[in-house]
């Protein structure tokens, strides 16, 4: 009997907790199109967790 190949699925947790000069939706793009690139070449299925947060308190 041939057994199928699992693929292994993983979460991609993206985060940008302070804007830089292009601002939190390029570093966004950046970091979540380098973790795709990185689990399709070794096959991996993924969901994709995104969040924006700052830790600096202003008050």
């Amino acid at each position: 009997m041939v057994q199928a190949a699992t693929k292994l699925k993983v979460a991609l947790y993206v985060r940008k907790s302070r804007e830089e000069d292009g601002g939190a939706e390029e570093t966004l793009l950046n970091q979540r199109e380098t973790l795709i690139i990185i689990d399709e070449q070794k096959g991996y299925s993924f969901d994709i967790f995104q969040e924006v947060e700052s830790s600096i308190n202003l008050e």
